[in-house]
């Protein structure tokens, strides 16, 4: 997977994130039967790729060791025959947000500490299971939910 420019600031970080986030909702939902048909339990182990172009794809991890980011869970196809199918999305949902997480922490692994605002707002930003459970659109929270956000970075961002 190409990352591109790495994002630097809070604001560039907490993009990033807010793009894969739409892309693995939107491969959840409005693209649910292209999404469930590229996961063919008999192709390798695949992974589902949110991009910052708010794209999304299905496709084996990287091959390059160690990767340039945090990879997705690997193998999400292999359980989709023997689970039923919400069950099998709401899994990769878990995982999905299990994986923008990490990629969110690891950009940021290199903020100082004034700008830990944004660990706050990716962490107050609605999950991507918790939208494709209750299957009602969710908007994420464009505001920090403490006084600590000295440079408010969440108000920054509407959705």
């Amino acid at each position: 997977m190409e990352m591109g420019s790495s994002p630097r600031t809070v604001e560039e970080i907490f993009k990033d994130y807010s793009s894969r986030r739409t892309a693995i909702v939107r491969a959840l939902t409005q693209d649910v039967d292209e999404f469930y048909g590229l996961c063919d339990p008999e192709k390798e182990n695949l992974c589902l790729y949110g991009h910052p172009n708010e794209s999304w794809e299905v496709t084996l991890p990287a091959e390059e060791v160690p990767p340039e980011l945090p990879e997705p869970a690997l193998g999400i196809n292999f359980a989709r025959d023997g689970m039923n199918r919400r069950d099998w999305l709401s899994l990769v949902a878990v995982h999905s947000d299990s994986w923008l997480l990490s990629v969110a922490f690891y950009l940021g692994a290199r903020l100082n500490r004034n700008e830990s605002c944004m660990i706050e707002c990716v962490v107050v930003a609605v999950l991507v299971l918790v939208m494709f459970t209750f299957s009602i659109p969710i908007p994420m929270l464009p505001f920090c939910l403490t006084s600590s956000c000295d440079i408010g970075i969440c108000s920054l961002f509407s959705y």
